[in-house]
């Protein structure tokens, strides 16, 4: 009697598998990538304020041994609890990648912002830190008539 219990769980078992794999996609049957380094990022151009009024373009040069994904920046008001985001647009035929805080999103004292850098297989690396951000302070005195 158990072994007919048994025989029988195996072969619902077996016919169930042979349903439904078909309805599974293939990257989830097959294994992890081997690609376990993540991006890098470096900012060759870090301007530390912006003249009142002032765009800000913040560029990037973004690597990987594979490819890159996504890179987007988190920028927030000095002083401010929530970071805001934008994806960051790649530069055609180059590493790079930009993207512009406009001045109406520039308060006094400045903005901070750090840079996260996705690759394809997820591996993911950050240029600055929510905790730590880099900052770009208004220039007060390009303000300041002569």
């Amino acid at each position: 009697m158990l072994k007919r219990i048994l025989k029988t769980g195996i072969i619902i078992f077996v016919c169930n598998a042979l349903v439904y794999t078909p309805l599974l996609r293939a990257e989830q049957l097959s294994l992890p990538s081997g690609d376990l380094v993540a991006p890098e990022i470096t900012q060759e151009i870090y301007e530390q304020s912006v003249p009142p009024d002032s765009d800000h373009e913040i560029q990037v040069k973004v690597t990987d041994d594979v490819g890159v994904k996504h890179v987007t920046l988190y920028y927030r008001v000095i002083g401010k609890d929530e970071y805001q985001r934008r994806t960051m647009q790649k530069v055609e035929k180059s590493d790079y990648y930009k993207a512009t805080v406009n001045a109406d999103e520039i308060k006094p004292p400045g903005i901070e912002y750090y840079v996260q850098a996705v690759d394809l297989a997820g591996n993911t690396l950050l240029h600055g830190y929510s905790f730590s951000p880099l900052s770009v302070k208004i220039d007060s005195a390009a303000a300041q008539p002569d």
